[in-house]
């Protein structure tokens, strides 16, 4: 059954057929903004990201990045040139704000609305970047295609997924520039790719507690304060490794503090703070 992809804001139905010029009355857009960036692929209003992406069939000036869906999920890639370190790419994925996705598999026809994705399922550091958008709970599910929701597994609450995909997606971005030089050579760094490391930070989550592997004290889903948010931390800091068996889950205030000093120096000094003051 179509329905509304939020009935108080947007007036796009999942599933219906939009043109260009549909969105722009849907959204207000005046008609000197009309067009322009609109028309490359990808561009951003009021805080929300809007795709329009031809699958299966090249776009009209002849590029064809293979977008396509498998299933419940659509692999999509980014403009030609684009890499993960863009900005605009990095804001598409960060899970801050809502991208929306219109479709088409025939040039010039209507755009079909996908509604937007809840989660990522895998992002490649290629030229164009390739993402695996999931979860839309629209159009391909009034396919009668099952949904498909493996980043969601081991989660103990729905408020787990943003810092979980947060945290995925800094450690990507960090193995992605690992060596690049700017003024600086950035240090080697490896892991998994995104869809292992989500699953492997759930399965630490639940195996830690929801505690930090630091000191020990929880770990709030939603802080107000961004040092108490969770944080991935290479256990051994000279192993240049994401893989889980070096990674645990921590305050970004414990992370921030313990750096690259060794376990046992932490320990040392976590010790020192709770020691009561001699007086």
């Amino acid at each position: 059954m179509a329905r509304s992809a939020d009935t108080n804001k947007k007036p796009f139905i999942v599933g219906n057929p939009y043109t260009r010029n549909d969105v722009y009355d849907a959204l207000g857009i005046p008609d000197g903004d009309r067009g322009g960036k609109w028309n490359t692929g990808y561009t951003k209003h009021a805080g929300e990201i809007y795709v329009f992406c031809n699958v299966g069939v090249p776009g009209r000036t002849g590029h064809d990045y293979q977008n396509r869906w498998e299933g419940d999920e659509l692999v999509w890639f980014g403009k030609g040139g684009t890499r993960l370190t863009q900005s605009f790419i990095k804001e598409m994925i960060s899970g801050d704000c809502r991208v929306h996705f219109f479709w088409r598999s025939a040039q010039y026809s209507p755009f079909t609305y996908a509604g937007w994705p809840d989660f990522i399922t895998e992002i490649k550091d290629t030229s164009p970047v390739e993402v695996r958008w999931g979860g839309f709970g629209g159009y391909p599910m009034i396919r009668g295609r099952a949904r498909l929701s493996i980043t969601r597994n081991v989660s103990t609450s729905d408020d787990l997924y943003d810092p979980i995909t947060r945290m995925a997606t800094a450690i990507v971005q960090r193995v992605a520039m690992s060596q690049k030089t700017t003024t600086i050579k950035r240090p080697l760094r490896t892991g998994p790719q995104f869809k292992e490391l989500v699953t492997a930070l759930r399965k630490l989550w639940v195996r830690q507690d929801g505690k930090c592997a630091l000191c020990g004290r929880a770990i709030p889903l939603l802080p107000a304060n961004r040092l108490m948010q969770m944080s991935p931390d290479r256990i051994n800091s000279r192993a240049k490794t994401y893989l889980s068996r070096n990674v645990h889950i921590v305050h970004l205030g414990c992370n921030l503090a313990k750096s690259d000093a060794s376990m046992s120096d932490w320990t040392e000094f976590l010790q020192m703070l709770r020691d009561p003051v001699p007086v």
